[in-house]
């Protein structure tokens, strides 16, 4: 017993088990509102839900992100005093993102209520990610898990909560998502000790010392989303209801989204220190390993999908979207080549070269604003999920070619030497 405490407790498995909880929590409330709402108000929610995601990706490039680098060997109280002054250009970067929501709302959400809760919840999640994203850069892991069982354990049960009381619907889920935001921000400024500690850096030195950091993530935001988030977005031409069924059917591939983050958190780092312990051959055959493990993982998921989905879009939207099941299985391949893109692109970090991924997200970006867009124009629906597919297969493939060619470089450097 002493033993499996003292491996629950170590960082990597609370990390886990922090990004399983966030997962599961998101995974939950969407599937849930997918059953419980219908497909027009679905669509709608889906589309506040990803203009919200947006802006968080922003708020992370230019605020949690090089806070998190920029750590360093800073004592705990100066860096308490960073993340006081962060929450000062953090509230003027809330009003902007309130506005620029402001103008999702306008072309993809035009109803008041629906953009009012979805701004009270931008507050409260901008307020409590950064406190979460502080919380791991101070490596107290257990602090943020916590932190996300109140958000994000909240966010269930009071979901159930508001369906019993008054009914669920897209503005009161974000109500309500705010409010239990807002309660783990409150607990985390009470643990933290935040109130009581005073500033020690200008703001001047704070925006500057982000931005040499932020500027090029503010552009891996865009290419990132150009290829693939941004789909639903397009889909928006096709009407609320069709948001509704790509979002659905979408929701459903996330099962495997968890195996991707743990990927992102765990892999480059563990890649990085074999690559400088044990040399470019160990490397080599690391990566052909993690590929076919997580190939066989990825392809058995793709399918059983595939295979089941008429039987899993019944089940999970209890007969909802019984008629577009056609849509799932055109997005299965996509999954798949995404799970290999996310691998591909730890390797590339563990070899220095960020270059890499960006180049294949710009590769896909450039393949859902051409391919993708003509696809959906001629086909509809079905063609956005063959779109979604054909971007990551592009991203997959570029991302592939650059590991390649980076393995060689290093091989070709230590046989010069």
């Amino acid at each position: 017993m002493a033993i499996l405490k003292d491996l629950v407790a170590a960082p990597q498995a609370l990390s886990l088990l922090d990004q399983s909880a966030v997962s599961a929590g998101n995974f939950f409330t969407l599937i849930y509102l997918g059953r419980q709402l219908d497909t027009e108000q679905y669509g709608f929610f889906s589309l506040a839900m990803l203009s919200i995601l947006f802006l968080a990706n922003l708020q992370r490039a230019l605020i949690t992100r090089p806070m998190e680098l920029l750590k360093g060997a800073e004592s705990a109280e100066h860096f308490l005093g960073r993340l006081i002054v962060l929450f000062r250009v953090l509230c003027l970067m809330t009003l902007i993102a309130i506005a620029l929501l402001g103008v999702f709302s306008i072309r993809f959400f035009p109803y008041p209520y629906l953009f009012a809760s979805c701004a009270a919840y931008v507050v409260c999640f901008f307020l409590q990610e950064t406190m979460r994203r502080y919380w791991y850069a101070i490596n107290s892991i257990r602090d943020a898990f916590r932190s996300d069982l109140i958000s994000y354990g909240g966010q269930v049960a009071g979901l159930f909560a508001v369906e019993a009381i008054w009914g669920v619907n897209g503005s009161n889920a974000f109500m309500m998502m705010a409010a239990t935001s807002l309660a783990a921000f409150a607990w985390d400024v009470r643990v933290s000790n935040l109130c009581g500690a005073a500033p020690r850096w200008s703001m001047r030195d704070i925006v500057r010392q982000n931005w040499r950091i932020s500027k090029w993530l503010i552009l891996s935001v865009f290419v990132i989303w150009g290829a693939g988030q941004v789909y639903p977005l397009l889909v928006a031409a096709l009407g609320p209801v069709a948001v509704g069924i790509f979002a659905a059917c979408g929701n459903i591939m996330r099962g495997i989204s968890l195996l991707v983050q743990t990927v992102d958190n765990y892999l480059p780092s563990r890649a990085a220190a074999l690559l400088h312990e044990k040399g470019v051959r160990e490397f080599r055959r690391h990566l052909a390993r993690t590929v076919s493990c997580n190939a066989c993982v990825g392809l058995l998921f793709s399918l059983v999908v595939y295979v089941f989905a008429d039987r899993i879009m019944h089940v999970v939207y209890d007969g909802a979207y019984d008629g577009n099941t056609n849509v799932l299985r055109w997005m299965v391949p996509g999954v798949f080549c995404s799970l290999m893109g996310a691998i591909l692109g730890s390797y590339s970090l563990a070899m220095a070269d960020a270059r890499a991924s960006f180049m294949a997200n710009l590769a896909a970006t450039v393949c859902t604003f051409t391919v993708g867009y003509w696809c959906i124009r001629t086909y509809g629906i079905t063609g956005a999920a063959i779109a979604s597919s054909l971007t990551a297969t592009t991203s997959m493939i570029v991302q592939g070619y650059l590991v390649a060619a980076r393995l060689k470089a290093f091989e070709r450097s230590i046989h010069n030497a």
